[in-house]
């Protein structure tokens, strides 16, 4: 089974081992790109990807469960602590959400790679479907966070249908938020989501749900 340590965790650990864990999955994933790129099918095999970062081919399958996946680069998300203990009782609940689940998505692909991303899009329009992969398991790990975190926040003990169906119904709500800010007039398919975008699907959600005067 491949790992599942986020190669970007700036959380995870620093040890030796783990900087070469690091290392090898950066050349896994530099090999894999560079050779979708070139076109050249030989160049493009799991065996050929495997030599140029300099391992077997079962050290591959440690990392990455297929070529595509290597070639995104994507890894299985993990919700940043950090970003958990910002949601409070204050502020705007959905903002909330929408930026927890931004910032777990996140950790499914590497820092600093956004133009090679859509520019492997671009190449095979196929890899996008990792970023739907990401945000729909990004949305079943928020869950668990918002449900570990408020689950006897006393603000939901009167939610219909109980609080962990509330919570379920405040990461779906995110996950809305976001899929319509892929559709914003400024984004550009295969980049990362601009806050501005982000934000302005946040608030038509909250301009939809005003009652008319």
């Amino acid at each position: 089974m491949p790992s599942s340590t986020p190669p970007n965790d700036p959380a995870g650990p620093t040890s030796l081992r783990e900087r070469r864990r690091r290392e090898t999955w950066a050349a896994l994933h530099r090999a894999a790109a560079e050779a979708a790129l070139s076109g050249d099918a030989t160049a493009s095999s799991v065996e050929a990807i495997a030599a140029t970062a300099g391992v077997s081919t079962r050290t591959f399958f440690n990392y990455f469960t297929s070529k595509d996946e290597a070639v995104y680069g994507y890894t299985e998300p993990h919700v940043p602590t950090e970003a958990l203990e910002r949601m409070g009782p204050s502020g705007d609940p959905v903002a909330q959400a929408t930026e927890l689940l931004l910032a777990t998505m996140r950790t499914s692909t590497p820092e600093g790679t956004p133009a090679l991303r859509k520019q492997l899009i671009q190449t095979n329009p196929a890899l996008g479907r990792f970023r739907l992969q990401a945000l729909a398991r990004s949305e079943d790990l928020v869950i668990e966070a918002l449900e570990s975190r408020f689950a006897d926040d006393p603000r939901l003990a009167d939610a219909p249908g109980g609080p962990a169906h509330a919570l379920r119904m405040w990461a779906s709500l995110a996950g809305a938020v976001l899929r319509h800010a892929t559709t914003d007039p400024d984004h550009v398919p295969g980049e990362a989501l601009t806050p501005a975008a982000v934000r302005r699907s946040i608030d038509l959600f909250h301009h939809l749900l005003r009652s008319p005067e």
